[in-house]
């Protein structure tokens, strides 16, 4: 069970009270387990105990860390008992020495307890990007200070419990550049303490207090105190912030610590729904009482309110979709509402403009979803608020260049009204970045937000720590104003410290749940931080004149994002936007680290020091550029050219088609060729030379080869290897594979009522070893666990189909009885079902025009010309096949069994060569998998096998 915040006894009290009462104090040892890992390390209950190489010395046992001043490193610090429970458990830490006298004080490590999160369900974006079956998990996520009063250490576990600690090492503006030394010490009552070095490396520059890039994020105060405090057992939810009420000036408290603990890790916070008070003089017009407004958020507009004295970067005015409330006036359209509106429009920007904070306020009105209908709201509100403020920057979330196939049509004056562009990451428009000229005001332009993996990194619990470090390098890379964060808090639900709907963006947890009036960091946050401080190691390198090195590292690192990630079209989007090895993160940071230094103090650099860069970067480029193969697709048909070679028989041609994409910062040469293939087959297009394939290059290069025949395999895959190199990778073989079915005629039609025993036996009509979607498919054999089989018959009037479904918990699955299918990110998911993807004659050109057929273990059958995926693909009608469908249930699998008639694909149901794929969602294993081995998607014609009619066999 996870660890619920308990607090022992004191020791000197426990000690008393046993010695009054005559206790052995003898203790027998106890097992306490230590270990270190880096703070890119998604921590889990299942999490290997090994110490992490990346950062861990064995042989010194010490923690080995470096940073600039002014910046924060961290590591993680998973503890475990063993047979017996742990009482007492310590985390203490010393000052850290420096080489030369100087100290980094004890105060400046902090030390937090992690709670752990429960994730139970899995979005298919992370289908496409988990490398392992994802299953129920604690993700150690809540961040609970260990000097705190309450829920602070000392600790218990119980027996073979695990709990883990993360651990900040700031080091001061002023602290000098050398090696500091100090210890970390986990220790338990009757038990060996386990201990550790520490050793920090500083670097001989500052990073700078003012941020590089700004990075915001919104908050509501209602949120905040509801999720805190309490009146008459319920959640304080004020009204209006009157300062004289005792619980409002406790959540105040709350406010700035939540504003402070942002600004301390690089983000900058608003309050999205504090206001002033509308009131009416005796004429009807409006005025606005600011008093207790300007009391609460100056301090943060002009920087009083922090520590660093630097003011806020962006503000959002009060005026929004919200307030004035459109239901206080009859509505929108209201004549009422809109003098309003405007009267509070233009009395909010003569305020600001008196404050003197004009250049850090922003307009965020319509805050509704983003969708195609929300364009015209976006507009109308902009054009009311312009009428009666023509200066204040207007936010707005919707993409300005949506892609042609979602049919979203933004209004022609929309950019009038959009001066600041924050769309959700997956709608990131890179192009839309001014490439150097800054644009008119501080806070207009292109901003990047949090989006939808893999388009955009997420801040998601299960995100991945390399890609929340990930959003400040897209920042940079594309050179937009910021990161923007919609939401922070999200704290809704019953259980706030469970993931649910809607926290995506959870940076921020209640301390009620630890007995603590105020508000916990994430990890998450401390990644966000990371990724800022990277930003800043960016941005000294450009101010030092080495911006392409700094390009250089962002390149390696951040390699696309938004609609710069579609593949075949924007609902395709390509997996590996952004590194996820975090060595490679360790690498790059260092490379940075180290060519600031030769910038900022070239007559130190030694010959050596030279050197040893020259291979720090040989080996991060060598980690971070390949020539990557994204996707292999596959098809036979049939080849004239190849039938005077075979004589008598028809020839075949196999062609297998890859995409290329070269990852190298500069011209790569590449040759891809056919391995050894089986007997009867031979290369006819066997080897290509791409020449100069350019830096971010993508590709399509075909290999071909010709026979008479494909031999029967039980998973109807024939084997076509491929060699691919290039001059700075070694050659490597990869076990490509043609899917290809003989339709065997039935001299007999088989009974359909889902038992398979009367299905005749055919050579090569039978498919297999179904292969996962997204990266699970990338592995040793990239194969679902919850395989599947397909049998193939026709007979003069029919096609007859077979699935038989392996299923190790038929008590589990999931049969729903609806005729909804359910796509998220074009994968039919949430429940158990099969489909079938047919293309007669392999002449469709796109989606629209396949035949798709979904059966559920219910008996629930769909059939439909073109796929109905949400967002749609295209265009979809319904397909009247008339088809016999029967399903059957064993205790180990289930089977599907169809007749479709080839009436129904009309004059196509004769053709010779036909297009398919058969494709499973399994709920239990959260397994997508297909028999063509389709890497990203099914719904297109390139990504079917083939299955041939027309050869007549015995009975």
């Amino acid at each position: 069970m996870p660890h619920r915040w308990t607090q022992p006894l004191p020791v000197l009290l426990v000690v008393t009270l046993c010695l009054a009462a005559g206790c052995n104090l003898s203790w027998s040892p106890v097992s306490l387990d230590a270990w270190v890992v880096n703070d890119m390390v998604s921590l889990t209950e299942r999490t290997p105990k090994v110490d992490d190489p990346l950062i861990f010395d064995p042989v010194g046992g010490a923690v080995n860390l470096f940073a600039a001043a002014n910046e924060t490193v961290s590591f993680q610090l998973p503890v475990q008992a063993g047979g017996t429970a742990l009482r007492g458990l310590r985390v203490s830490w010393s000052d850290l020495t420096g080489s030369d006298g100087g100290t980094i004080d004890a105060e400046n490590v902090r030390v937090f307890r992690m709670v752990p999160i429960r994730v139970r369900e899995y979005p298919a974006w992370y289908l496409r990007l988990a490398e392992q079956q994802p299953e129920p998990v604690d993700f150690y996520d809540a961040l609970v200070p260990v000097d705190a009063s309450r829920g602070g250490q000392p600790y218990r576990l119980e027996s073979h419990e695990r709990t883990a600690f993360w651990v900040d090492v700031y080091v001061p503006r002023g602290a000098r550049p050398g090696q500091y030394t100090g210890r970390v010490t986990v220790s338990a009552w009757g038990g060996r303490a386990w201990s550790a070095g520490v050793r920090v490396r500083v670097y001989n520059f500052v990073l700078p207090d003012t941020h590089p890039i700004a990075a915001f994020g919104g908050f509501d105060h209602r949120t905040l105190m509801g999720g805190l405090l309490r009146r008459d057992g319920k959640p304080f939810v004020p009204l209006h912030l009157d300062r004289t009420d005792p619980l409002v000036r406790r959540g105040l408290v709350a406010l700035r610590q939540l504003m402070r603990l942002g600004r301390a890790h690089r983000l900058d916070l608003f309050d999205k729904g504090i206001r002033p008070l509308l009131k009416r003089d005796p004429e009807g017009k409006v005025r606005l009482d600011w008093s207790d407004y300007d009391a609460i958020v100056t301090p943060y507009l002009g920087g009083t309110g922090y520590e660093d004295r630097i003011g806020i970067a962006a503000w959002a005015s009060p005026v929004s979709q919200d307030w004035p409330d459109p239901g206080d006036y009859g509505g929108t359209d209201t004549e009422a509402y809109q003098q309003t509106l405007k009267a509070v429009a233009g009395a909010a920007s003569e305020h600001f403009r008196a404050l003197g904070a004009d250049k850090q306020i922003f307009i965020w009105c319509y805050r509704g979803p983003v969708r195609a209908a929300a364009y015209d709201k976006d507009v109308q509100w902009g054009r009311r608020i312009r009428s009666a403020d023509p200066q204040t920057p207007l936010l707005s979330r919707l993409p300005a260049s949506p892609p042609a196939l979602t049919g979203w049509t933004p209004p022609a004056d929309f950019r009038q009204f959009a001066d600041v562009l924050a769309p959700p990451g997956e709608w990131l428009d890179p192009d839309a970045a001014p490439p150097d000229a800054e644009p008119p005001g501080p806070l207009k332009g292109l901003w990047v937000c949090p989006g939808t993996p893999p388009y955009f990194p997420s801040l998601g619990v299960i995100a991945g720590p390399c890609g929340v470090r990930a959003i400040a390098w897209f920042a940079m890379k594309y050179r937009t104003r910021g990161v923007f964060l919609p939401e922070v808090l999200n704290w809704s639900g019953q259980d706030l410290f469970g993931l649910v709907a809607g926290a995506e963006t959870r940076l921020f947890y209640p301390g009620t749940a630890a007995g603590i009036e105020g508000v916990l960091p994430s990890v998450r946050l401390k990644r966000l931080r990371r990724g800022l401080q990277d930003a800043a190691y960016l941005r000294v390198l450009r101010q030092r004149g080495s911006g392409e090195i700094a390009d250089a590292v962002i390149e390696a690192m951040a390699r696309y994002a938004g609609l710069h990630a579609a593949g075949d079209h924007y609902l395709d989007p390509l997996l590996d936007g952004w590194v996820t090895d975090p060595a490679a993160w360790e690498m790059g940071r260092r490379i940075l680290a180290e060519e600031i230094q030769f910038a900022v103090h070239p007559d130190e650099v030694s010959q050596r020091e030279l050197f040893a860069q020259r291979v720090a970067w040989r080996t991060f480029n060598e980690r971070t550029h390949d020539v990557r193969l994204d996707r292999i697709r596959s098809r036979i048909f049939a080849n004239q050219a190849g039938a005077a070679a075979a004589g008598s028989q028809r020839g075949l041609r196999a062609e297998v088609a890859l995409e290329l994409w070269n990852e190298h910062a500069r011209a790569v040469d590449v040759v891809v060729k056919t391995g050894g293939l089986l007997e009867g087959w031979t290369p006819v297009d066997g080897e290509r030379n791409v020449r100069g394939m350019r830096p971010g290059e993508r590709r399509v290069v075909v290999l071909a080869a010709a026979g008479t025949e494909v031999p029967s395999f039980v998973d109807g895959k024939l084997p076509f290897p491929v060699i691919l190199r290039s001059q700075f990778r070694p050659e490597k073989t990869i076990a490509a594979s043609v899917p290809f079915l003989t339709v065997g005629r039935a001299s007999k039609a088989p009974r359909i009522d889902g038992d398979l025993v009367d299905w005749p036996i055919r050579a090569g009509n039978a498919g297999g070893r179904f292969r996962l979607i997204g990266r699970r498919g990338r592995g040793e054999s990239g194969l679902a666990r919850r395989q599947t089989q397909a049998f193939v018959l026709h007979d003069e009037d029919h096609l007859y189909i077979a699935l038989r479904c392996l299923e190790p918990e038929m008590s589990k699955l999931v049969a729903r009885s609806d005729n909804l299918v359910r796509y998220q990110q074009l994968i039919a998911c949430e429940e158990d079902l099969v489909e079938i993807l047919l293309d007669p004659g392999v002449k469709a050109s796109g989606p629209e025009e396949l035949y798709h057929v979904v059966v559920k273990p219910s008996g629930v059958f769909v059939a439909e010309r073109g796929v109905g995926t949400d967002p749609p693909l295209g265009k979809v009608r319904p397909w009247a096949c008339d088809a016999k469908v029967a399903v059957r249930r064993s205790p180990k699998d289930w089977v599907v069994e169809l007749a479709i008639p080839l009436s129904s694909f009309g004059l196509l149901g004769r053709e010779e060569f036909w297009g398919v794929n058969f494709t499973r969602f399994a709920a239990q294993g959260l397994e997508s998998s297909s028999w063509s081995g389709a890497a990203r998607y099914f719904y297109h014609p390139r990504n079917l096998g083939t299955m041939r009619f027309g050869f007549p066999e015995g009975p």
